[in-house]
Parts: C-alpha cells; structure tokens; sequence
C-alpha cells in the first residue's frame, strides 16, 4: 500500500528537528530532534518506511 509522508526539517549544523504527518492526518504524527550525521538520517528514514 502507498502512502504520502510529509515531513517537515529544520536543518542546523549539529542538529536537524523533524516533524511528520500522513495525507490523511491533519495533526503532527511525531515532532523529534535528531543528530545531524548520516546514520541518524539514514535511521529515521528507515522508522518511516515501517509506519503504518
């Protein structure tokens, strides 16, 4: 099944804050900081692949 991701970044040298929502949700899913490297990055893409 597909399914549209809308995700929010705010980009700073040491830290991204991210939030996201579905198409078919009208609020913030889930607002998280993370570390700005790529394993992070890689790591928070994979946790949406495996949203429902």
């Amino acid at each position: 099944m597909k399914r549209k991701v809308y995700v929010g970044m705010d980009v700073h040298k040491e830290t991204i804050q991210i939030a996201y929502l579905t198409s078919n949700s009208k609020e913030i899913l889930k607002e998280q900081q993370i570390k700005h490297n790529e394993v992070q990055i890689k790591k928070f893409i994979k946790k949406l692949n495996r949203m429902e």
